[in-house]
């Protein structure tokens, strides 16, 4: 059985926050060296639609490069206030990049964080895919054509689909 000191120290243990400081958002970018520390945000979550994140945020370097931004994977994290244990992640890529406003200590700057399926609207190709099933198409455009990796898709499906 442990003793009250044990289980005491276990609770304020958990009960720290998983984000450092006062922070309960952080915005993570890929290969970027910048601190960002988050200042507002906007999320759109809608069925049969890709989300949408526009978030504000501040660094102390002045002129970040926007392409040490633009479709870089991404994570923010959401740490809720009255529950330090409870953290959401959103992973995707940055689709749009601006700078608002500097002063003389920081600059602040907007990203729309999106998952990499929005990528493909940008793309206007057309092809003709013979004896393939709908699956392996979808598969041979996203890895050809936009470089995806295993790990960055996942089928689940509940029937077969012929080859055509």
């Amino acid at each position: 059985m442990m003793d009250r000191k044990m289980l005491r120290a276990r609770q304020l243990q958990a009960s720290k926050p998983v984000l450092p400081g006062h922070a309960r958002y952080r915005l993570e970018v890929r290969r970027c060296n910048a601190e960002l520390e988050v200042f507002s945000f906007t999320g759109e979550e809608r069925l049969c639609a890709p989300y949408c994140y526009t978030i504000d945020f501040t660094s102390p370097t002045r002129d970040i490069d926007p392409a040490a931004m633009l479709n870089k994977p991404a994570t923010f994290i959401l740490q809720a206030p009255e529950n330090p244990e409870q953290v959401r992640k959103v992973h995707g890529v940055i689709t749009r990049f601006n700078r608002l406003a500097a002063s003389a200590d920081e600059t602040r700057y907007q990203v729309c964080l999106e998952p990499y399926l929005a990528l493909l609207r940008h793309t206007r190709r057309s092809g003709i895919y013979q004896h393939q099933s709908v699956p392996e198409i979808v598969e041979k455009i996203l890895r050809e054509r936009h470089e995806f990796r295993g790990q960055d898709f996942l089928f689940t499906l509940v029937r077969d689909y012929p080859k055509r």
